[in-house]
């Protein structure tokens, strides 16, 4: 009944997608409106991969850190499948490398890539740290192990991916990274592009928009990292990146400075504008902010409405945003939470 109920919430949300108000002298400028939907159906985790293939989004691997049927389980193994207008979390076949966290994921023409991240040893003072990566093929529910990242082991990098080609860089090895790297699923090769000429970061967040992808957030040597660019794959690679960092002077950089002062947050794209939502700012964050890249604009929405968290998931399917899994302090998080940014906010769902 619990699946049949956020169904037929999903098709009303997506009327109101469908079909916002033409009255915009009279209705207010919404904020927005976060609602329960269905659990994460692995364990509570943290850092887990992300990636999305038509119309359903995949979910797997993080840390879990406590104990599973009496046994200690630190790294889950198990993938999920989510398909909100079929039979929501179902299983898939479980991850064949090494159970890992902070690792990169996107998707490119109908498969799902995971890669790099890292294992802490049993001492949890040593990280193993990781440079392989691994397609999975929904068709044939399978598995298979690519070559390397080019750009070596690390973790905390980002990863994204227009429809040829998988992009990963930045990140951590012990120190940080700003070297980018392109994959192509053609030949199974990966390339390093021209020079990426922001600060070197760890836990940073990319917020894709219109083909376009947006490098925010994140964190250098015990300080947030604010210089904002964007990267565009249909530009000559030298002139790929553009700073959109605002002027300190620009009436909008107060807000731009709240809204990107955090690191390991999520961010996600609709309708032509961006989000970036989560993570650690002080501490732990539930706030949502909104990016115009035509205005030039952010906005403060209404917070993610259960507990503020790190390290979380995020996904778009059908023009519906979801996010969830997560950490706060030692606590992971199952539990994941569906956006209409066109909604008034409602303390009821």
């Amino acid at each position: 009944m619990k699946i049949i109920r956020c169904i037929a919430g999903l098709v009303c949300l997506g009327s109101l997608f469908m079909f916002p108000s033409c009255n915009k002298s009279t209705v207010p400028v919404p904020l927005g409106n976060w609602v329960h939907t269905a659990d994460y159906q692995g364990v509570p985790s943290s850092g887990a991969f992300c990636f999305t293939i038509g119309d359903i989004s995949y979910v797997g691997l993080g840390y879990y850190g406590g104990l599973a049927n009496g046994v200690l389980l630190q790294y889950p193994i198990s993938c999920w499948a989510f398909n909100p207008a079929g039979s929501g979390w179902t299983v898939i076949a479980p991850f064949p490398g090494i159970p890992r966290e902070r690792a990169v994921s996107f998707s490119i023409n109908g498969k799902g890539y995971v890669g790099t991240g890292y294992n802490r040893a049993q001492d949890s003072v040593a990280y193993i740290q990781l440079k392989d990566f691994w397609e999975y093929d929904p068709a044939a529910n399978q598995w298979r192990q690519l070559s390397d990242f080019g750009g070596g082991a690390r973790y905390n990098a980002v990863g994204f991916a227009d429809t040829q080609y998988g992009y990963v860089g930045t990140g951590y090895d012990g120190i940080y990274h700003g070297d980018f790297w392109r994959y192509n699923p053609a030949d199974d090769s990966w390339k390093q592009i021209a020079t990426y000429p922001g600060t070197k970061r760890q836990q940073a967040t990319i917020v894709p928009i219109d083909g376009k992808f947006y490098l925010m957030s994140g964190y250098n040597n015990n300080s947030y990292v604010l210089d904002t660019w964007k990267f565009d794959p249909t530009a000559p690679e030298n002139d790929a990146w553009t700073n959109v960092t605002p002027l300190a002077t620009d009436a909008q950089y107060a807000n731009f400075k709240i809204a990107v002062s955090r690191y390991d947050a999520v961010g996600f794209g609709l309708n032509g504008m961006g989000y970036i939502a989560t993570g650690i700012s002080g501490s732990t964050s539930n706030a949502v902010y909104q990016y115009d890249p035509v205005g030039l604009t952010w906005t403060k929405m209404t917070p993610y409405e259960r507990a503020p968290r790190s390290q979380a998931v995020t996904f778009v399917l059908g023009g519906i945003p979801y996010l969830g899994t997560g950490l706060n302090g030692s606590t992971r998080f199952d539990d994941m939470e569906y956006f209409n940014p066109l909604a008034d906010y409602d303390a009821n769902d």
